[in-house]
């Protein structure tokens, strides 16, 4: 759950870039250069969002797990 607003603002970051690119795409010529770093940078922000939602199943599975040793 604490990572959750933080996976939503990546979510949303990754989606503007998504669209900045596509609409760089849309215009000629268009900067290579620009749209490389762009989608590096989608890249990056998609890394960190697994990285989150990893970090946030585990924190699910070990509260789960702390729930189960507290009933014995």
């Amino acid at each position: 759950m604490a990572y959750t607003l933080r996976i939503r603002h990546l979510e949303q970051a990754h989606e503007n870039l998504k669209q900045r690119v596509a609409e760089l795409q849309k215009k000629r010529p268009w900067n290579d250069t620009t749209i490389a770093n762009l989608k590096k940078e989608k890249l990056r922000i998609k890394d960190q969002i697994a990285q989150l939602m990893l970090l946030e199943r585990q924190e699910e599975d070990l509260d789960y797990v702390r729930a189960e040793a507290d009933d014995y």
